[in-house]
């Protein structure tokens, strides 16, 4: 994922991230599913177990 994108999770799903954002609220609240492209819920961008460059 670029990282140079200023809001890549725009970039990536257009008008759908607010939806997606929710759906991966109500499915996985505790972000265990997380990975670097995975898309964050609503909380935040905040990743368990990654850097700030979503490094392991």
């Amino acid at each position: 994922m670029p990282r140079e994108l200023a809001d890549w999770l725009v970039a990536y799903h257009g008008d759908n991230h607010r939806r997606l954002q929710r759906i991966k609220a109500a499915v996985d609240p505790g972000d265990f599913f997380a990975f670097p492209q995975s898309i964050p819920p609503e909380r935040g961008p905040v990743r368990r177990g990654y850097g700030p460059s979503g490094e392991r």
